[in-house]
Parts: C-alpha cells; structure tokens; sequence
C-alpha cells in the first residue's frame, strides 16, 4: 500500500522576507474565513485564505511537488520548448486532481510536467518564467 502525504500550502499574510510559501498541516475558519499552516518548525502562520492548496501526490520532472492551482506546462507535440498546459483542480464530481486549461478539462496530470509557479505567483508575476 502505498503512503500518501497530506499536506498544504499557503501564501503569508506578513513579510517573511524570502518565504513565500510555508507548508504543513492547514487550520481553517470557514466562518471567518481565516487560514493558517502549522508549518514543522516554524509554528502557526496566519496564510491569505484564497492562496491555501493541497499537495497531489505528485511530482513533476524536476522533483517540484504539485500542488492545487499550480500552473504546469509540458513539452509541445512538435518541440521540446515547455507550453503552457494549464491549471491544476480538484474535480470533486470525478474525486480526482485534473488539469483545465483554457479548452476544456485534462482527465490527468501529464507525464513531463514542470511547475512553473502557482495561479497565486503568475498573477502577483513571481513565477518561475519572470
């Protein structure tokens, strides 16, 4: 049987200098839409609440693990040049980790992946490619 990890992220609310992420257990007020990672030796960190995700399991080529909203991208048919592949959901209809791009819906997260940051990074412009 195979071991699988459950963990999360989230983004700080507070300037934690070059931490942008801590990763751990995640505490959630729904009523007041709080969110804190109780990160291993770091404590409790108060978290933006749209910014927690859960890990999927998975990794991608380049050990990087792959968390919900992730944005991923895989080599083109034609070229090995990393194209942008889409976003990694829950798809809770199916009870799976799926990825959505702008088209449609993937039914996996494909083999040759790489993370190049968060939905959260691209649109603060932290990702991997700026």
């Amino acid at each position: 049987m195979s071991k699988h990890i459950i963990k999360f992220r989230g983004q700080p609310i507070e300037d934690y200098g070059d931490i942008n992420w801590f990763y751990g257990s995640a505490i959630l007020d729904y009523e007041e839409e709080l969110a804190y990672i109780d990160a291993p030796g770091q404590g409790i960190v108060p978290v933006v609440w749209e910014s927690v995700g859960q890990y999927t399991g998975k990794n991608d080529t380049e050990g990087t693990e792959i968390y919900d909203e992730d944005c991923l991208y895989a080599p083109g048919n034609l070229t090995d040049e990393l194209q942008y592949v889409g976003v990694v959901v829950w798809d809770k209809e199916d009870a799976r980790w799926e990825v959505k791009n702008m088209h449609g819906r993937y039914e996996w997260i494909p083999d040759g992946c790489v993370v190049r940051g968060s939905l959260h990074d691209v649109l603060k412009g932290d990702s991997k490619d700026e």
